[in-house]
C-alpha cells in the first residue's frame, strides 16, 4: 500500500486533546480487533472482548511472557519480540473501513531477565508514528486515528538502536464513523492524553 504523509497540525492535536472515546468497552463485532501479541490462544476477556493470538497475523519473532503478571491485564503478560529484521508489521485487513483507531501497547515486563528496556519506532502504513521508549514497570500505549485504503493497514516496529530489539504486546483496531474526527484523510490525530471531566475515579 502506497505510504501516506501525515503532517503536523497543531489545530488537529488539540481537538484531539479533548475528545473521549469508549475505546475498549465494545463488544467484539465487524471492525472491532483486538490481538494478544505473543499469545498462544484466543480468549473472551471478563469485559466480553475477543482477543486474538497474533499468529495469523504474522509469522516472524519469537512470544515471550513478563516475569510478574500480578493484577496486570492478560494482554501485557505476553509479547511478541523481533530479534530479526530490522522493521516487522502486523498487516490488517478491514474491508468495509475508512476511518480507524488503533492503540498499540508495549510491556517490557523484564520478559528477558536484563532490565534494559529497549526504543525502538513505530510505523504505520509506512509514516512515522513515534518513538516508543519502554520502562520497567508500567506499560505505554499510542492511539492514532487515520484514514486507511482500500481496507487495510499496517502497523509496524523498527529497530532503530543497535541491540535494542523491539516488541509488541496488544494491539487493538476500531473502525469508526467516517463522520467522526472530521479532517483532511492525509492527517492523523495522535493521542496526548485522555481526560473525562467530571469523573471522581479513573474510568475506561
Amino acid at each position: 500500500m502506497a505510504a501516506h504523509l501525515f503532517p503536523f497540525h497543531p489545530c488537529l492535536l488539540c481537538l484531539f486533546f479533548f475528545f473521549f472515546i469508549l475505546f475498549l468497552g465494545a463488544d467484539a463485532t465487524s471492525g472491532f480487533i483486538s490481538i494478544d501479541c505473543g499469545a498462544s490462544d484466543s480468549y473472551t476477556d471478563a469485559d466480553g472482548i475477543h482477543w486474538e493470538s497474533d499468529r495469523a497475523y504474522i509469522s516472524n519473532g519469537e512470544s515471550r511472557a513478563v516475569q510478574s503478571t500480578e493484577s496486570m491485564a492478560t494482554p501485557l503478560t505476553t509479547l511478541r519480540m523481533f530479534s530479526s529484521r530490522k522493521k516487522n508489521c502486523y498487516p490488517i485487513l478491514l474491508p468495509d473501513a475508512r476511518r480507524i483507531l488503533a492503540r498499540v501497547s508495549f510491556h517490557y515486563g523484564n520478559y528477558d531477565k536484563k532490565a534494559a528496556p529497549p526504543t525502538f519506532e513505530l510505523q504505520f502504513d509506512g509514516n512515522s508514528w513515534a518513538t516508543v521508549v519502554t520502562r520497567m514497570d508500567g506499560a505505554v500505549y499510542f492511539e492514532a486515528v487515520y484514514d486507511v485504503r482500500m481496507g487495510r493497514t499496517s502497523i509496524c516496529v523498527a529497530q532503530t538502536i543497535p541491540k535494542q530489539l523491539p516488541f509488541v504486546s496488544s494491539i487493538e483496531v476500531r473502525q469508526l464513523e467516517n463522520s467522526m474526527y472530521d479532517g483532511e484523510p492525509t492527517f492523523a490525530f495522535f493521542l496526548l492524553r485522555r481526560w473525562s471531566f467530571g469523573a471522581t475515579d479513573i474510568v475506561r
